[in-house]
């Protein structure tokens, strides 16, 4: 490792201003690490196995001492057990009784904004029904004619039969 350190310094000291960059002279000197190792089982085990020890020494206390039945260890888990469920239920209450008042508070907002949208809708509507009834307008016309011009034929026809003596039987 030494002499790797030792070859990198010489390197970038016999590197002059005018040589090309190769690979290897993009990192900078090496680092060297600590001389003493970190202590894990210090640090983390040690914690780690005191816990676990404490832990089951009060469980020995509180089993040794007959403290409390079965039913009464059972409700005690029992208990444990819900408080993550009501916790999580009373957030999913919260969560909901919050969007209800945002959306009861949109209500409120968004027919001030829908105004604008429905006249721009209406009047689309509108524009649509015109033109509709400009382009079936020569239809209905005709057809409408040619239902009065019949009428008035028929009328003329009724006229002459009740001339003739004919009845509408």
């Amino acid at each position: 490792m030494e002499t790797v350190q030792r070859a990198t310094i010489t390197l970038m000291q016999n590197k002059t201003s005018s040589s090309l960059t190769t690979f290897e002279d993009l990192y900078p000197e090496e680092v060297s690490r600590p001389a003493e190792k970190r202590n894990y089982w210090v640090w983390i085990y040690l914690p780690l196995s005191i816990g676990i020890l404490v832990i089951v020494g009060i469980g020995f206390l509180v089993v040794r001492a007959g403290f409390g039945s079965a039913s009464a260890w059972a409700d005690t888990s029992l208990i444990f057990m819900l408080i993550p469920a009501i916790i999580l239920g009373l957030v999913l209450v919260v969560l909901l009784g919050s969007m209800v008042y945002g959306i009861v508070k949109l209500i409120a907002i968004i027919p001030v904004w829908f105004i604008s949208i429905r006249r721009v809708f209406w009047q689309a509507e509108n524009a649509v029904q015109r033109t509709g009834d400009i382009a079936v307008r020569p239809f209905t016309v005709m057809k409408s004619s040619w239902a009065a011009l019949q009428e008035s034929f028929s009328w003329l026809v009724s006229i002459v039969r009740i001339f003739k003596g004919e009845t509408h039987d």
